[in-house]
């Protein structure tokens, strides 16, 4: 009997390894799924979506939507962030930290509001060559969506997971 078990425990285990994800939203028309995405890629789509823009590779300013935001990025660790100062941690009050914890469970998306030596942030982090055109424009939307309704509703946009329900 203990060798069964170790043996569905094991073959689940495989399985749960090799099968491919189905996580991940569908590819925009014309983008393909085996296109990674690069820091240049990435920070000219960003550019583009831009009112305006300025940096260097790796570190990209930009406003969006009346919020300006901040893309970091490191080609070696693969990873990217979109960022949004909101101000400092020191001036929350017990309401708004309990308003930030709710927001990140249930009204910001992918988005999320976390900090950083004191300053308090929205950002939007992701591995870098995973990043699919669409994740990136809708990472802008969110960031600054959740920058721009600190103090009301929080939000990074009009979808709410199970908002108001506990579990």
């Amino acid at each position: 009997m203990k060798r069964i078990a170790i043996g569905l425990v094991l073959g689940l285990l495989v399985t749960a390894c090799v099968e491919p994800s189905s996580s991940a939203p569908p590819a925009t028309p014309g983008e393909s799924k085996a296109a990674a995405m690069t820091q240049e890629r990435m920070e000219q789509i960003l550019s583009d979506i831009a009112s305006e823009s300025r940096g260097t590779p790796g570190m990209l300013d930009f406003t969006f939507q009346g919020v300006r935001l901040q893309c970091i990025s490191d080609v070696r660790a693969d990873r990217m962030r979109i960022v949004a100062a909101i101000g400092p941690v020191s001036e929350l009050s017990g309401d708004q930290i309990a308003r930030i914890l709710d927001a990140n469970f249930v009204t910001s998306l992918d988005a999320r509001y976390g900090s950083s030596q004191g300053i308090l942030f929205a950002a939007f982090l992701h591995p870098l060559s995973a990043l699919s055109e669409r994740e990136l424009r809708s990472a802008a939307k969110q960031v600054a969506s959740l920058a721009r309704t600190f103090g009301s509703s929080y939000s990074a946009g009009s979808l709410h997971y199970n908002e108001g329900e506990a579990l």
